[in-house]
């Protein structure tokens, strides 16, 4: 008989192929798989991660200057030096004449120069719609770095968040950096879009209560009950006590800020003039993944400064930029004149021989 393959032999070999090629399919398509997941990966997060530094750069540098103009903040201070003049020349002639200037005295009440007199005004602010940020811009002390070029100190940052004209549904979140410190110069300077393939992003500020007037009269009116009632050594004991029983203020969000009118009385209970934290909700459509990836980090703003209605008698850098201006002119001249005046009296008086 002559020897050849049966149909069984025949039927085993195509099933053994067919399985070799069945599995080297699902392997090729297992990675082109990965490789695609693998570029998503890499190309979204280099993406959300220069965009959460530069982010983080930016909002942890936020703080509320003083101002550069300095004649701006001598014509503060002029005002406030000449009201108190005012003030105290008529509380001289009250003893004069009587009764009718206290009482025009009493009326007109001199207004102290604030921190919120000599800062830039409008330096953080935040306004959003339907739960989506329409614009944001502060001022930080963490400006972009450009290759080969100095890098100002401080900068005006604005982040406004557009629709996309080539994806529909989808929005961009862009850029502008500006050296000139006020809100309106910032509509001159060129944007830079950071992030594209955006559903969604919004901002809540996070600010810490104060406590109320009732909670701190309470407070003291115990603390001043115990301390007169007993011992130092108790009332140290009682004190550490109130120290581990004391919690940490909560935190209330802020869609906008600063606060809308609705918020008037909220506004007033503010304890600084920036926000503590920002928190941002991120919702990233992936090119390459057809699932929408969502994203949540909080920034802490570090270089808050304190409530604008802090009274000072006179800011520190003006009055140091004036100081030195007295003694390049001022001082100087009184400084010869003191020196003749000194040289003739402390000559000795002349004899009476010399007067011969």
């Amino acid at each position: 008989m002559k020897s050849g393959f049966t149909l069984i032999e025949l039927i085993v070999a195509l099933a053994i192929t067919a399985g070799i090629s069945i599995l080297l399919f699902q392997v090729y398509n297992q990675s082109m798989r990965l490789l695609t997941r693998v570029d998503s990966v890499v190309s979204t997060g280099m993406k959300i991660n220069s965009f959460y530094d530069r982010l983080e750069k930016d909002f942890s540098g936020a703080f509320i200057p003083l101002i550069g103009d300095l004649e701006l903040a001598k014509r503060v201070l002029e005002k406030h030096e000449g009201l108190v003049r005012t003030q105290q020349v008529r509380q001289q002639e009250q003893g004069k004449d009587g009764a009718q200037k206290t009482a025009k005295v009493q009326s007109q009440k001199v207004k102290p120069v604030t921190l919120g007199d000599i800062q830039v005004k409008r330096s953080f602010v935040c306004k959003q719609k339907n739960e989506r940020l329409s614009q944001v811009s502060f001022i930080t002390c963490n400006p972009l770095e450009v290759y080969k070029q100095i890098k100002p100190r401080i900068a005006r940052v604005t982040y406004s968040l557009e629709s996309d004209p080539l994806q529909k549904g989808q929005y961009k979140l862009i850029r502008k950096e500006s050296k000139k410190l006020n809100l309106g110069a910032i509509k001159e300077e060129r944007g830079f879009v950071l992030l594209n393939h955006i559903k969604s992003f919004r901002l809540e500020l996070l600010a810490t209560e104060p406590p109320e007037e009732k909670e701190e009269k309470k407070a003291t009116q115990k603390k001043e009950e115990k301390s007169a009632d007993k011992k130092t050594s108790e009332v140290k004991k009682e004190q550490k006590e109130e120290i581990k029983e004391e919690k940490p203020r909560p935190l209330k969000s802020y869609t906008e800020w600063p606060p809308e009118e609705k918020e008037k009385s909220e506004k007033k209970k503010l304890p600084r003039d920036l926000p503590e934290f920002v928190k941002v909700f991120l919702t990233y459509a992936d090119p390459f993944v057809s699932i929408d990836k969502k994203y949540e980090f909080v920034i802490p703003i570090f270089n808050y400064r304190a409530p604008t209605k802090e009274v000072l008698d006179v800011p520190l850098l003006v009055q140091e930029r004036l100081k030195k201006e007295e003694e390049e002119s001022g001082p100087v001249k009184t400084q010869k004149k003191e020196t003749k005046v000194e040289g003739q009296k402390g000559q000795p008086a002349p004899t009476a021989e010399q007067k011969k």
